[in-house]
């Protein structure tokens, strides 16, 4: 990672600075924002005063003005040498750290500390020790420096010791105390938090009762009061008191549609409100019923539709009539697209990326995804669609908003992987040759187990279609560590690619590749077959269905792939490669943290002769961690893995963000992997060689830390495997690569 220099020049001439010892000059006049070549005003003066004051790095500041000359004098903050944390048993020195601001070798700041002492007793409240008291010494060590130690009284916990229910007559107070998140002390409080008194509990405890008796029937209900008591046997106790009215409960009688606003017919509707004369009023379940009919209508060119529900009761109690209200008969029309700040990107490059033209009926659902779509093409650094009216109330147009990124890279680097080591690469690329959106890539890398030149062009309209079109050069020299074969390969793929439904496309390739394997050396009786020199001529389609909410970032939805390889056009090998891979997505708390479970597997049968090293599944590095990559699954007696023709491996992942500012691109997870690899056909002069073909599990997991840099988002990863074979499989605990998104 290469940091640019930061240089910082000011003239002295008629700014002086006093009263220094630790922060350079350069330093202080670089804070204050004055200039000595610039006008000095009252105004900047005093600016520049509150600037040097919030810096937090000095106690006293003075600036003063002679003629032409300023004076700026300051006196410096102690340094903070140390932060102790006296007292605490029950919160962890690591935790209280991360709590404060005060740091070792920071400035020492009377206002930080008032607000660190806030946020430790903020934190004991959290915790349930309303009692705690924090209170900070001082300790004045060598030179200006200060030992800041926080003296802590953590005080006794309070915990909840009984839960009351008044007005209840639904449900009894075993069945309300399962609802809510609070719980009274028991036996195994020591493991959770949720009897521990904090000041949201009696609020987010109502919440929960509401949303529960909504639920079943009961759409009067409130909660009248809710208040804690200390108990007065138990100074640290605290009775929690709710007092309840529920009313009726209700049931639906009968459920009608009002369509006619929008020109609809109510019966094509009825299918989508699966509700039944009798049930209990259910108003979560009402509001999801809501929610999906108005996507509906959004789909089918209604926007601005609504659905507004009135609930009316009737003369029995306990019973009301749904009245669902389609509102707004607004059909809006696609009038115009207009696109602004593309100076070399050209319009139809955009236009093409929209699913509708002008005087479609319009449909918002559909400019997320466009937005989408021109995010994850990387020729633009913002883009933002809007809504504009049209020249009639039925009209509307959208406004595309861009500004350009640099699309032309050449690269020099040299990088490391636990896959392939030390890399050294040279990439030439542009996605958007000629403002066309004509993607080329020219790749040389070379590392310590292969060398490769890469070339490839992509038009991703052509013939003004939504079909692309491209070729792909590959010259490519392998000789993997630990191995005893290489092989090099030179190959043309020309391939077309179009959309073979609304969320799905199809990718269809001929590889033409001249291959010579060198194993006529090798202690393995099976490489040593390989050995040879080969024209392969095969067909490659791929298929994916996306699914998912996002194409840069997705928090829901899945992804599935499959890939079929028929290898045999002429010569004397055939072989059918199939394989998938499907991804499922699932955000919570605000999609800040992500779960992802992943499902890959394939199969490689010979129709003609028998699979080589270079065909057959691998597994392990990034694909599997936890494992050195080729380096499980069926072996040589000599020792050389030989890859298999049968995998699947299962992989279940949770992303999070580790709570550092955005800008550093740094977020964690967990992770699990489970997979096998086995299975090789050979001649039966070398069968017996082969050993540990049979389908073993393997599993692992471990910790991840993702960070996006300007080379791409690099992947690090702490793996324990678990399941393998102990003297066959080469395990990794340790892994670096760039990480792939799919």
């Amino acid at each position: 990672c290469f940091l640019p220099n930061l240089v910082l020049q000011a003239e002295t001439n008629n700014i002086k600075i006093v009263g220094n010892k630790r922060i350079s000059a350069e330093t202080i006049k670089v804070i204050s924002g004055l200039k000595s070549d610039g006008e000095t005003t009252p105004e900047l003066i005093n600016s520049a005063l509150i600037r040097l004051n919030n810096s937090g790095l000095f106690s006293n500041v003075e600036i003063n003005k002679k003629n032409n000359s300023v004076l700026i004098k300051v006196s410096e903050n102690s340094t903070i040498s140390d932060v102790l944390f006296e007292g605490n048993k029950v919160v962890s020195d690591k935790e209280l750290s991360q709590i404060v601001e005060s740091r070792s070798r920071n400035a020492f700041s009377r206002e930080i500390i008032f607000k660190d002492i806030k946020k430790v007793t903020d934190y004991y409240k959290e915790k349930g020790r309303f009692n705690a008291i924090v209170k900070t010494e001082f300790i004045n060590v060598a030179g200006d420096q200060v030992k800041l130690i926080f003296s802590i009284k953590e005080g006794e916990l309070l915990e909840v010791g009984e839960i009351i229910f008044v007005g209840n007559k639904a449900f009894s107070d075993k069945k309300l105390s399962s609802i809510i998140p609070s719980s009274e002390k028991g036996l195994f409080s020591f493991i959770t938090d949720a009897d521990n008194f904090s000041e949201t509990m009696l609020s987010t405890d109502s919440l929960a009762l509401e949303r529960f008796y909504k639920s079943n029937g009961f759409i009067d209900f409130r909660v009248d009061s809710s208040f804690g008591i200390l108990s007065s046997t138990d100074k640290d106790e605290i009775i929690l008191s709710y007092t309840l009215f529920e009313g009726p409960q209700y049931r639906i009688r009968n459920i009608t549609i009002d369509s006619e606003r929008l020109g609809l017919k109510d019966a094509d509707y009825r299918q989508y409100i699966p509700l039944k004369s009798g049930a209990i009023h259910n108003e979560k379940n009402i509001q999801d019923i809501i929610k999906s009919i108005e996507n509906k209508l959004i789909n089918s060119g209604k926007p601005l539709a609504k659905v507004r529900l009135n609930v009316e009761k009737t003369k029995n109690i306990g019973v009301v009539d749904l009245k669902f209200v389609f509102e707004n008969d607004r059909r809006l029309f696609l009038e115009r697209i207009d696109i602004r700040g593309n100076n070399q990107t050209l319009d139809r490059v955009i236009r093409r990326e929209f699913d509708i033209v002008e005087g479609d009926a319009f449909n918002p659902l559909m400019l997320r995804t466009t937005e989408e779509k021109l995010k994850s093409k990387g020729f633009f650094e913002k883009v933002k669609l809007s809504v504009k009216p049209g020249s009639s109330p039925e009209k509307a147009n959208v406004v595309v908003d861009v500004v350009e990124a640099p699309t032309g890279s050449l690269n020099f680097g040299v990088g490391y992987s636990t896959d392939t080591k030390l890399t050294g690469s040279m990439s030439l690329s542009e996605r958007n040759l000629l403002g066309k959106g004509q993607r080329l890539h020219l790749n040389l890398s070379i590392s310590e187990s292969s060398q490769s030149l890469n070339f490839g062009f992509t038009e991703p309209a052509y013939l003004g279609r939504d079909l692309s079109a491209g070729i792909d050069l590959k010259f490519q020299k392998v000789d993997p560590t630990g191995s005893t074969y290489t092989s090099n390969s030179s190959s043309i793929s020309p391939k077309f690619g179009f959309r073979a439904g609304p969320s799905s496309r199809m990718v269809i390739s001929y590889d033409l590749e001249s291959l010579e394997i060198n194993s006529s050396d090798s202690l393995s009786a099976v490489l040593r077959n390989d050995d040879g020199r080969y024209i392969n001529s095969g067909l490659n389609t791929s298929l994916i269905y996306d699914k998912r909410n996002s194409l840069v970032e997705p928090t829901q939805g899945y992804i599935f792939r499959l890939t079929n390889n028929l290898l045999g056009l002429g010569g004397n090998l055939g072989l059918i490669k199939n394989s998938f891979k499907t991804k499922f997505y699932k955000g919570i708390l605000d999609d800040s943290i992500v779960f992802s479970a992943e499902a890959e597997g394939g199969v490689l049968n010979s129709f003609k002769g028998y699979s080589r090293i270079t065909d057959r599944f691998k597994l392990g590095g990034r694909n599997f961690r936890g494992f050195q990559f080729g380096e499980i699954g069926p072996r040589d007696v000599s020792g050389d893995a030989l890859g298999g023709e049968k995998y699947f491996i299962n992989r279940f992942e949770a992303n999070f963000p580790l709570g550092l500012p955005k800008e550093l691109g740094l977020y964690g997870g967990v992770f699990a992997e489970i997979g096998s690899l086995w299975s090789i056909k050979t001649s039966d002069d070398v069968a017996s060689s082969i050993l540990y073909s049979d389908q073993t599990v393997r599993s692992s997991s471990g910790v991840s830390l993702y960070w996006s840099t300007p080379i791409g988002p690099l992947q690090f990863n702490w793996s324990k495997p678990i399941d393998y074979i102990e003297g066959a499989d080469i395990t990794e605990k340790f892994s670096l690569n760039l990480a792939t998104r799919f």
